[in-house]
């Protein structure tokens, strides 16, 4: 999947070419670097000793526009590792840049009508409590188990306990060894997950009591999720920048599919309307998901629903949720 035919590196190049003479915003930015942090997963995946030669202009023109220092910094380092540590200094910048521009926040367009309109939700802390009789959840984020955030367990249940999560889903890339033992500590704040790569999109298992390996077929994915007693959810799944289902493939999963992901805030606008689009068509239960890789993501966006009693129930009280996003969301990544 790391490799490329020469018509592709010849499009990379044409790429780069092109970008070094423009300058985009950095909150479209800071969603270039989440389909180039995927490639160096990927590299991290299959063990490849150097990123590869068609991905470096890329990556240093971004670096570039993040911060003019960066690629300096970075010099002849090709070891994805290495590598991923100043694209992560990179978001840090233009995070900070995106902040600086947006003011108190730029109010996300809505999601579509699977869940009714998303916009400006209530701000979150104590001042701003759930509903009475209903959790406010969380299905979709990460932990250092992952290898693109540093979240700790401990720095993890504290802002959880800041911003008034009481379920979360810890949804490690293509592990749920994590989740497991989040479980362990915190039984009644997590939900056992694992965000899977499958051989074509991603595909989260929700309530899991086995870790399913990567890279199968999505049918087999889904398959073993329902075989366990879990819960299937579709992540991201039109993000053209990032591991995706095309329409035509989700309406073809749509048996073995639960929830669908129809907000996360590192996918673009058009891209989330038309996941909810496909998940109002297909009957399909909505969700949204922080995606959230470090603690101050957390806490921007969340759903609120009824105490449940296990996944089958857990289904039923989600597909009445109520879905909130606040201004802020996507304007945190990996602080």
């Amino acid at each position: 999947m790391i490799q490329r035919t020469v018509a592709e590196q010849q499009r990379a190049l044409y790429w780069h070419r092109r970008r070094l003479h423009e300058r985009e915003v950095p909150r479209h930015l800071l969603r270039e670097t989440d389909q180039l942090m995927f490639w160096l997963e990927e590299c991290l995946v299959q063990r490849l000793k150097i990123v590869p030669g068609w991905l470096m202009p890329r990556l240093l023109v971004l670096l570039g526009q993040a911060h003019p220092e960066l690629p300096r910094e970075l010099g002849h380092e090709r070891r994805p590792a290495q590598v991923m540590e100043f694209l992560y200094r990179a978001q840090e910048a233009l995070m900070e840049q995106s902040v600086k521009g947006a003011g108190h926040g730029v109010p996300l367009p809505g999601a579509g009508s699977a869940h009714g309109a998303v916009g400006q939700g209530p701000q979150t802390g104590q001042d701003h409590p759930p509903l009475p009789l209903t959790l406010r959840v969380d299905l979709h984020l990460h932990s250092y188990y992952s290898p693109d955030s540093k979240t700790s367990f401990a720095d993890l249940v504290a802002r959880c306990r800041e911003v008034g999560l009481d379920r979360i889903a810890l949804t490690d890339h293509n592990t749920a060894a994590g989740a497991f033992e989040l479980r362990r500590l915190h039984p009644g704040l997590a939900i056992a997950g694992e965000e899977i790569k499958t051989r074509e999109g991603e595909v989260i298992g929700l309530f899991l009591a086995e870790q399913i390996k990567p890279w199968l077929h999505p049918e087999e994915t889904l398959d073993r999720i329902h075989g366990q007693g879990g819960l299937t959810y579709l992540a991201h799944p039109c993000d053209r920048f990032r591991a995706s289902f095309t329409p035509e493939r989700i309406i073809e999963l749509a048996p073995g599919v639960d929830i669908i992901e129809t907000y996360n805030p590192w996918a673009r606008p058009a891209d989330n309307q038309l996941a909810a689009e496909l998940c109002q068509e297909l009957r399909k239960v909505a969700a949204t998901g922080s995606d959230a890789h470090s603690p101050p993501e957390l806490g921007l966006s969340w759903m609120e629903i009824e105490e449940y009693e296990g996944p089958a129930d857990f289904l039923d009280k989600l597909r009445q949720a109520r879905h909130v996003v606040t201004e802020l969301s996507g304007t945190q990544r990996r602080a």
